[in-house]
């Protein structure tokens, strides 16, 4: 027999599909409503209990991730006829740098410890995230197909672009689909082998942090797109060519990704020792 709260969440995913939303909207919407309802545990919902909640995700998660959260939460009110404990969207203007950055030391840290794990599923992610600098409702594209010539053609909010693997990173998976028996299709899955879904990673991107011992709010699911810029910029030096790679549809997004931190404009000054 179904539990309550399973009922709901199906009901509302029903909804959700007759909306003709994509399935990752999908997949986020009823993840987070799935989520709250799991905070809640069956209490009566509130504006003062949806706001708490709300604070807590703040806590967790970077502003980006969490107006994602809430702009699905918010939908799953709506349908709830609970429009009444809809929760405001946090403003967030435009930012001219990204904070919180994961290094290339800290990035390496998590590879070696999932290494010594044994988790070559999630090692293979990092690797592919940070390698490509894709986002992670793209990883579906890097199929056993593409894996021959190491190009994978992404196509994203009505624009196609191709997706470069290095040769280590296309041997790496070609091994790791070996080992896994995997003969075709997404090479990333989800427990129901379907593609895995972005809340599951930042899920397990969290736990991965914490027993690796890197800073929580640099280890998120765009992390490794932001290494993977800053390396890129840093090697190359050609912010037009990183545009295009990264998919952007103006250079003015792509500066974000090369701007210094605020602690290290601080670092800066301060070794100028005026």
């Amino acid at each position: 027999m179904k539990h309550k709260t399973d009922i709901l969440l199906s009901e509302f995913q029903q909804y959700l599909h007759e909306k003709n939303l994509s399935k990752n909207t999908i997949s986020l919407y009823v993840y987070a409503a799935a989520c709250f309802l799991k905070y809640q545990k069956e209490a009566l919902i509130t504006k003062q209990a949806v706001q708490a909640y709300g604070a807590k995700l703040e806590k967790e998660y970077q502003p980006a991730s969490v107006n994602l959260y809430l702009v699905a939460l918010n939908q799953f009110l709506l349908w709830s006829g609970r429009e009444d404990c809809c929760i405001k969207i946090r403003s967030s203007s435009r930012k001219k740098r990204v904070e919180n950055v994961l290094d290339r030391e800290e990035y390496e840290k998590l590879l070696k410890y999932l290494q010594k794990r044994d988790d070559e599923k999630y090692y293979a992610i990092l690797r592919t995230l940070a390698g490509t600098g894709i986002r992670i409702g793209e990883l579906s594209y890097i199929t056993v197909e593409t894996l021959q010539d190491g190009i994978a053609e992404v196509h994203n909010k009505g624009k196609t672009r191709e997706i470069y693997m290095s040769e280590s990173l296309r041997r790496e998976l070609i091994r790791y689909c070996k080992r896994r028996k995997i003969i075709s299709g997404p090479i990333f899955l989800g427990s129901r082998k379907k593609p895995i879904t972005r809340g599951a990673i930042n899920q397990k991107l969290l736990k991965i942090a914490e027993a690796a011992g890197v800073e929580k709010s640099k280890v998120h699911p765009h992390a490794f797109r932001h290494l993977f810029a800053k390396e890129y910029m840093k090697t190359y030096r050609n912010i037009a060519e990183l545009s295009c790679v990264l998919g952007h549809e103006s250079v003015e997004t792509t500066m974000i990704y090369l701007a210094n931190s605020s602690r290290e404009y601080i670092e800066r000054v301060s070794g100028l020792d005026l």
